[in-house]
Order: structure tokens, then C-alpha cells, then sequence
């Protein structure tokens, strides 16, 4: 979440899906790996919390 002018809150669908991804599927989960490599290819203009997530997902050691 990010505040914008005017103190209104901006939640980013694309973060969230990546962090949910992330989170919730196992490491070995291809549809969960797949939104990782969806977010590595984020827009020009995206923010760079997208993209950190995505990376994360892809380089963790956690087992599940």
C-alpha cells in the first residue's frame, strides 16, 4: 500500500498476487513460480516492490 495525494491509499493487485503467491503455494508449486516470473517481467513504470517479491519467490530455501 502506498499513500497517494489527498491521503487516499493505493493497494497494488500485482503485489499482492505475488506475495500471496509467495506465501501461500509451495515452493515447488509451477503456477506460484510462474506469477514470479510474470512480475520479474513488470512493466517499465511498476513499482520496485513487484519486482523484489518476484525475485524472492524464485530464489527461496523455504520448504513447505
Amino acid at each position: 500500500m502506498t499513500l497517494e495525494e489527498g491521503d487516499s491509499i493505493v493497494r497494488s493487485a500485482r503485489f499482492a498476487t505475488v506475495r500471496w503467491a509467495n506465501r501461500c503455494l509451495e515452493y515447488n508449486d509451477i503456477v506460484g513460480r510462474w506469477i514470479d516470473i510474470l512480475a520479474l517481467g513488470a512493466r517499465p513504470d511498476e513499482r520496485s516492490d513487484v519486482i523484489e517479491e518476484g525475485k524472492k519467490g524464485l530464489v527461496s530455501t523455504r520448504k513447505n
